[in-house]
């Protein structure tokens, strides 16, 4: 998380990933899930970027700012750059969504595994 100050108060920024774009609004509304935070929230683009005609599509890693009154909103002020610096052995088809850095190789959970209950997998 990221607190930036400015003159209307501070500003929350938190990098997320884009799991779900929904074309058929008026606007593009995406669903971000942050990490950090371990939800989804609903999202829009931010003028600069639909001015600029950037394009978010899934998979990618942004910086949203959340609203302040209402947590669960936010806008995408940035797109991060996806391409890692270290290219050596990366599969670039790998859902970043499940990359957890203590988590197993596998996101799929054992069935005979004691912690995972009787092996579904719930994402809240």
């Amino acid at each position: 998380m990221t607190i930036m100050n400015d003159s209307h108060g501070e500003k929350r920024l938190y990098i997320g990933i884009v799991v779900d774009c929904h074309p058929d609004e008026p606007n593009y509304v995406y669903l971000i899930y942050v990490y950090v935070l371990g939800k989804v929230f609903i999202g829009h683009t931010c003028r600069k970027i639909r001015e600029s005609s950037i394009r978010v599509v899934d998979n990618d890693i942004v910086l949203i700012e959340l609203r302040r009154y209402d947590q669960t909103k936010g806008r995408i002020v940035e797109r991060l750059d996806n391409s890692s610096s270290d290219k050596s052995g990366d599969d670039p088809y790998k859902d970043p969504f499940f990359d957890k850095p203590w988590g197993s190789p596998s996101p799929y959970p054992d069935d005979d595994d004691p912690d995972t209950g009787n092996g579904l997998l719930l994402l809240i």
